[in-house]
């Protein structure tokens, strides 16, 4: 009787053994399937993390130099205003400076003319030198306007006689106003002997008072006729 095991061929059992082996291979392979994936699957991700960093580093740098340049922008606009200020200072102050200095002249021209027109005493009110009277009355189209007046003989030869005056008119009305403003030299009877244009371009503000200031030449012979000098205003 022959032995089980030796009816057994071997080269069979070779080939049982090889496909158990081959068997046992494919399912551990099978089984390590999953981990691998998702090994890949984290890998896959840690990639696209990585590469959104980036971009988000990329973004905040971008808008640090944004911030950088709108920083300086700024920065430039407060300059370019500063020196916008400091020009319309400069400009004020220096118009101020003209006007200061234009008033001192005015005012210094004024005082001459008094102290030309004071050098001689006047013996009364409506009489600023000997020779020249002023009349009490004037002549207004412009009832609010108020003038004062001043005239004196400052020289005098054998045909003319030059007399400086000065006229002051006070508006003390609502409104601003330009007159015409004439001074007339007239005889006792109340004719006009001669009429001198004093001014009709100068604005007086309400509550201001406004002075002109000149000269006329007087003919002797009408220097004869004439008894006093009055003032005469128009629209």
């Amino acid at each position: 009787m022959r032995d089980s095991n030796s009816a057994f061929p071997a080269w069979l059992a070779a080939l049982v053994a090889l496909a158990v082996g081959f068997g046992l291979g494919i399912g551990g392979a099978m089984i390590l399937d999953p981990a691998t994936a998702r090994v890949r699957t984290l890998e896959k991700e840690k990639k696209t993390l990585l590469f959104d960093q980036a971009n988000l580093a990329l973004e905040l740098q971008t808008t640090k130099q944004s911030h950088a340049a709108l920083q300086q922008f700024i920065a430039d606009k407060n300059v370019e205003l500063e020196e916008i200020r400091d020009n319309l200072a400069a400009r004020k102050k220096a118009d101020q400076a003209s006007y200061n200095q234009l008033v001192a002249e005015r005012d210094a021209l004024a005082l001459q003319v008094k102290t030309l027109l004071d050098d001689q005493p006047a013996e009364s009110p409506t009489r600023v030198h000997d020779e020249v009277n002023i009349a009490s009355s004037y002549d207004s189209a412009l009832p609010w306007l108020t003038p004062e007046w001043r005239v004196r003989m400052t020289e005098s030869d054998a045909d003319y006689q030059n007399h400086s005056w000065q006229v002051s008119v006070k508006n003390s009305g609502r409104e601003t106003v330009t007159p015409a403003i004439y001074l007339q030299w007239i005889d006792k009877n109340g004719f006009v002997i001669q009429e001198e244009f004093v001014d009709n371009s100068r604005e007086i503000y309400p509550g201001e008072t406004e002075t002109f200031r000149g000269t006329s030449l007087i003919d002797n012979q009408e220097v004869d006729q004439f008894y006093e000098v009055t003032c005469k205003i128009t629209e």
